[in-house]
């Protein structure tokens, strides 16, 4: 798809994602054959959204995070036609709106049709592990043995296709994961921390107040008010 802007042009592709903040004029181009998804948001229901909606446009990669992504998008059409203004609707969209903003770099569409990054694979084969894993006090060593390589190898895939290292790419699906369980499930504090793969309840909420500014329970009351 081709996304013409008054000083701009933008390609998407397989996977990509754009965010444009209403308001903006554009133009879009689609080649016959073009599947995809388009949401559309008015800004009063994002007003609560937290962390908030971004400010500006900008394009990332979906990569791994695409079945997650399409869940969160049915889920949301289904609460605006149920409840258009219920918290469960705020609570679909503060999770977009997280997954948003770890989204992975913009692929380049407009190089010579260079492959994409060799280890790519290797980073959703990871997370797609990590993922089941989160609460078995698993190392990333270990993990990287399981996937037939090294921990070394692992940062430097992580680095290349997301701009961090395999603890903070970790560390990132946790935090995901935990904003999920706080708004759909009851369970216990210090249950989750552990099934998350934090070492204690503290180490839990030391890692999403840094992250989100608030405690996981001023978070899960918030989502749930």
């Amino acid at each position: 798809m081709l996304l013409r802007f008054p000083r701009q042009s933008v390609v998407l592709g397989p996977g990509d994602v754009r965010y444009i903040p209403a308001g903006t004029a554009f133009a879009a181009r689609t080649d016959l054959g073009t599947d995809g998804y388009v949401l559309t948001l008015s800004p009063s229901l994002t007003i609560q959204v937290d962390p908030p909606m971004p400010a500006a446009a900008f394009s990332g990669s979906i990569g791994h995070a695409s079945d997650a992504m399409l869940v969160n998008l049915r889920e949301l059409a289904e609460e605006a036609a149920r409840a258009p203004e219920g918290k469960a609707l705020t609570c679909q969209l503060s999770l977009l709106s997280l997954r948003l903003s770890r989204l992975d770099p913009e692929q380049d569409h407009h190089s010579s049709g260079h492959a994409p990054v060799p280890d790519r694979p290797l980073v959703d084969r990871f997370l797609a592990l990590a993922a089941t894993e989160l609460g078995d006090g698993r190392t990333l060593a270990d993990m990287a043995q399981d996937l037939g390589t090294t921990l070394t190898h692992l940062d430097r895939a992580c680095a290349e296709t997301r701009s961090q290292r395999a603890i903070d790419v970790l560390n990132d699906l946790r935090l995901e994961r935990a904003a999920e369980l706080l708004c759909h499930t009851d369970r216990p504090m210090a249950r989750l921390a552990l099934d998350l793969g934090y070492v204690s309840h503290a180490h839990f909420t030391r890692a999403f107040v840094a992250a989100t500014g608030r405690t996981p329970e001023a978070y899960r009351s918030q989502m749930r008010e």
